[in-house]
């Protein structure tokens, strides 16, 4: 079973988001199996909360199913097993170098928009307060991604 870790900031806004969205189209594709999808933050500012009210509206608008939550910091044992390290913008690729003292970049770790070829980043909407726009970026990161990840399975089926 494949790992995939989504990563931002607090894991309240962005990373549920993608977690729950991932989960949703993994399931409808009936990869579900053979993937575990979790989330993590960068910080224990946010430690213990729930997702943020504003990002489980835009959940409930678009019918993914969510569950109970409790934002979590990254840990190196999370970094280390998993196979994906899905982050929502380049500030938190710098401060994943920084927090496991990491050389150079590691593979594994991408930013979600980079699945469909742009280089641009999730803005955070705990600050932007545009929920919509964070879920509208992360949906198509997500669609991408899961394109990229069935290309994968269907190259390894072989």
């Amino acid at each position: 079973m494949k790992k995939i870790c989504f990563v931002c900031e607090g894991n309240i806004c962005r990373s549920p988001i993608a977690e729950y969205l991932m989960k949703d189209l993994l399931r409808k594709e009936g990869m579900d199996k053979d993937y575990e999808v979790f989330s993590r933050g960068l910080t224990n500012e946010t430690r213990g909360e729930d997702i943020h009210p504003l990002s489980k509206e835009q959940l409930d608008k678009h019918h993914i199913p969510y569950g109970p939550h409790k934002a979590q910091k990254i840990c190196f044992q999370d970094y280390a097993d998993s196979d994906y390290v899905i982050v929502m913008e380049q500030y938190n690729i710098l401060l994943l170098r920084r927090l496991f003292l990491l050389k150079s970049q590691d593979a594994k770790v991408r930013k979600l928009l980079s699945f469909t070829g742009s280089s641009k980043d999730i803005d955070d909407p705990y600050y932007t307060r545009n929920f919509a726009v964070a879920y509208a970026d992360i949906e198509k990161g997500c669609k991408a991604f899961l394109e990229y990840l069935k290309k994968r399975y269907q190259e390894e089926a072989k």
